[in-house]
């Protein structure tokens, strides 16, 4: 499911509820982790234009559907990154 919110907080709200991941700037993620409870993973490859961090709330409470797409990502950025 892909949602669009307005701001960045909202959207990293939700990911610290555990309602699944979200891609959001650096300044973002880093800026609402200081008050929020969830990790931010650096995305790399060539194909990143600017850095964007992953926010995911605890890796085991993520829903299914949100394991399966970061696992996704985590593997596409490795084969990128290999390559």
């Amino acid at each position: 499911m892909k949602l669009r919110m307005d701001g960045f907080e909202g959207i990293c709200r939700m990911v610290e509820c555990g309602a699944g991941v979200a891609i959001v700037p650096d300044s973002a993620a880093h800026s609402y982790q200081r008050f929020m409870d969830f990790r931010v993973l650096e995305i790399a490859g060539g194909w990143v234009d600017r850095e964007l961090y992953l926010c995911v709330c605890s890796e085991a409470e993520l829903l299914r559907f949100a394991q399966k797409l970061l696992a996704y990502l985590r593997a596409y950025v490795g084969e990128v990154a290999g390559s």
